[in-house]
């Protein structure tokens, strides 16, 4: 699913919500490597 471009915008409020979730965590290292992974899709502005 990550290289699946085509189901934007599902694929990055996917990663965001990945991203969320390891910040409360405060595994920051995995927090990064998915926006890093959510901005190589086509993210809409708003996410």
């Amino acid at each position: 699913m990550s290289n699946d471009y085509e189901i934007e915008p599902t694929r990055s409020v996917l990663f965001k919500s990945a991203a969320c979730l390891a910040l409360d965590f405060e595994n920051y290292r995995e927090a990064e490597r998915m926006i890093a992974l959510e901005l190589l899709g086509n993210p809409p502005q708003k996410i």
